[in-house]
């Protein structure tokens, strides 16, 4: 089996989805989150309150910026690898895979960053400042889950330090109040947050997937995917 970039893989459509019973996620969500990302690979963590409200509107500035014409989007194309050499993903922005996703990779950046993030269509939450206190709330879910791995494990915090980005200082529960967003060009801003260091970029990402409903089949004709996100796989996952 082989696949080539832009185009569908062999098995787009057939995957038939798992069914499991609901008892199952009132297990997960019990179970200690160290036990389980070691015992099964994977765990199951709920969200606080405020994070699933950030979620809310990060999904809603998310839909508004996908809804854009694409010249308006390909504006936040860039820093791009050459597609001939390299996997279409790309350091920081947006890319597409005809027939399959439009996807946004963000990095983390403290202020005086050059790197920019879209910021409000139509009245929606700001792109920016939504994304990067997301970032914020995600990370540091992720870190605690990795501390509790480590702990478990007999490994000292200061090794984990040692390898995943530093934090400036955590201000998540100051509000966006702590990120900067500077208009560069309309609708494009230099967005930083003190949770970094000044001008860091992180080498950790968010990255944010508009999957498309349909594909097109080698016959011409179009068919729908049976579940899209099996066509994408990624390591050290945290998905929402």
């Amino acid at each position: 089996m082989s696949i080539k970039l832009g185009e569908q893989p062999q098995w787009v459509g057939l995957e038939p989805n798992v069914e499991v019973p609901d008892s199952f996620f009132d297990e997960l969500i019990a179970e200690p989150v160290a036990r389980s990302l070691l015992t099964r690979g994977y765990a199951l963590v709920e969200l606080p309150r405020d994070v699933r409200r950030n979620y809310a509107d990060f999904a809603l500035a998310l839909k508004a910026f996908c809804e854009q014409s694409q010249e308006e989007k390909a504006r936040f194309a860039t820093m791009m690898p050459d597609s001939t050499k390299w996997s279409p993903n790309q350091f920081h922005g947006y890319s597409k895979m005809e027939g399959l996703k439009e996807q946004y990779m963000i990095r983390l950046t403290g202020k005086g960053s050059d790197l920019c993030l879209p910021g409000s269509y139509n009245g929606n939450p700001h792109f920016g400042k939504t994304a990067i206190l997301l970032y914020e709330h995600l990370d540091l879910i992720c870190r605690d889950c990795l501390s509790q791995v480590a702990f478990d494990l007999g490994i000292r915090q200061e090794e984990i330090d040692r390898i995943i980005d530093p934090i400036f200082k955590d201000n998540t529960q100051d509000g966006p109040d702590h990120i900067k967003a500077d208009e560069v060009e309309p609708h494009m801003y230099r967005v930083g947050s003190n949770y970094a260091y000044p001008e860091y970029v992180s080498t950790s990402l968010l990255d944010v997937f508009h999957y498309f409903n349909s594909f097109t089949k080698a016959d011409g004709s179009f068919d729908k995917f049976t579940n899209n996100h099996n066509s994408h796989s990624g390591t050290s996952q945290f998905s929402t």
